[in-house]
């Protein structure tokens, strides 16, 4: 699993440096047109699973994170002399298998494989290059469900996807993105075997556009701020994640997830870069993210129905990246980052029986990469995408040394702030 995870992110990688082969741009590009893309990334990907319906229901958060790439289409138009507006068709392959009981009886329990929608977008133009936007629609989940012994339900449940992305001219007529997207369901499907399906989930990815005619020039006015990419950078960070919770246990009949959980981050970093003598720079920054996800199993480990059902979170995230970008112009930098990471993982002791819980920073590794342009010649902005994923795992002191072990994951995008003195 954590093989399919890099394996996303590498690709991601890929199509953020692909750009810089790809030659400078001749004038300013033309934002208005059609165009056609491709992207790669990761996809977290959320089930709510409801067994029965008893009263009150039971829902379990199940998770399962994979790899992504889809394809998308459409048109933009300047509606104002910054402001960009468009509407876009999109598909993309997610392929998550949900199968939270392999210490039972094994088997799935259901297979997330597609999503298709329809967006319109809006953005807000930073430089003549590069585009900050918004997007909201309608979007489609295709579910496969196992039903009784030897049958297959499908179904596509319907939902609101909403996003936000940073894209960047890299020639005359490619252009380089970075966006997040998350999908809610509108609707919960139910099977012949009366259980219930409200599938989500949360995307990061970098794609690769090609825009039709957008060589003949732009009637975009924005400025083009100069920055000094060498120096110490202080940054702020607001972003979102969704977390999975590995869970493992020897004991037989058990539920092992991973589950789902998501929440809100904010964060601060302190780096340094330094632009080499060709268009590349290269850096390193430590950080520091505090979250809230907390993990749910309505099983409880108790008898009694007030017993807590939380049994596990993590609320913060440190890590130290070194990060390498390309220069697509002075005030837009594409960059890809990787190093080590720590996350503050609790197990919570109302859950585990004999105070097993516990809280430890767990040892874990960081990827991403991102967009970075200039909004004034000491200021920049940036979204940019990471996975950060524990390698160790955190052993509750439960009965048995080794009998549940906690090992956390989280997908995360953040729009960053960030103040390079002069």
């Amino acid at each position: 699993m954590y093989l399919v995870r890099l394996s996303g992110l590498s690709a991601l990688g890929c199509a953020v440096f692909a750009a810089s082969a790809m030659g400078a741009l001749s004038q300013s590009p033309n934002w208005e047109g059609y165009h056609i893309g491709a992207r790669v990334g990761i996809a977290a990907n959320g089930l709510s699973y409801d067994p029965d319906f008893d009263v009150p229901p039971e829902i379990y958060e199940f998770s399962r994170t994979t790899g992504t790439f889809g394809i998308y289409g459409g048109g933009d138009i300047l509606v104002a002399p910054r402001i960009v507006g468009g509407a876009e068709l999109s598909f993309d392959s997610i392929m998550a298998t949900f199968d939270p009981f392999k210490a039972g009886i094994g088997g799935e329990l259901a297979n997330a494989n597609f999503n298709f929608g329809v967006s319109g977008r809006l953005g807000y133009l930073l430089t003549p290059n590069s585009l900050v936007f918004g997007t909201l629609g309608l979007a489609g989940q295709s579910l496969t469900i196992p039903v009784g012994f030897d049958e297959t339900d499908h179904a596509t449940v319907l939902g609101a996807q909403i996003g936000v992305g940073a894209e960047t001219f890299v020639s005359d007529n490619l252009s380089v993105r970075v966006d997040a997207r998350y999908f809610h369901p509108f609707q919960t499907f139910t099977n012949a075997d009366l259980e219930s399906f409200d599938p989500r989930h949360f995307t990061v990815t970098a794609g690769l556009s090609y825009h039709f005619d957008s060589e003949s020039g732009s009637a975009a006015e924005a400025p083009r701020p100069v920055v000094n990419w060498t120096g110490v950078t202080l940054s702020v960070a607001l972003g979102y994640g969704a977390g999975e919770m590995e869970r493992y246990t020897d004991t037989p009949g058990a539920t092992d997830g991973p589950w789902w959980a998501e929440s809100p981050s904010l964060g601060a970093s302190l780096g340094y870069d330094y632009r080499l003598d060709n268009d590349f720079v290269v850096g390193v920054a430590g950080s520091a993210e505090f979250t809230s996800l907390v993990f749910y199993d309505p099983d409880q480990d108790s008898p009694f129905t007030e017993a807590t059902t939380e049994f596990g979170s993590v609320t913060a995230i440190v890590a130290l990246t070194g990060r390498v970008g390309y220069l697509v112009d002075e005030s837009t930098l594409i960059y890809g980052k990787a190093g080590l990471a720590a996350l503050l993982t609790h197990a919570s002791p109302d859950f585990f029986a004999l105070d097993g819980g516990d809280g430890e920073w767990l040892p874990g590794v960081q990827f991403g990469g991102g967009i970075e342009t200039a909004i004034a010649e000491n200021l920049t902005l940036s979204l940019e995408g990471t996975y950060t994923q524990a390698m160790d795992a955190l052993v509750t002191t439960n009965l048995q040394d080794d009998q549940i072990e906690l090992t956390p994951g989280v997908l995360a995008a953040r729009m960053g702030l960030h103040y390079r003195p002069l």
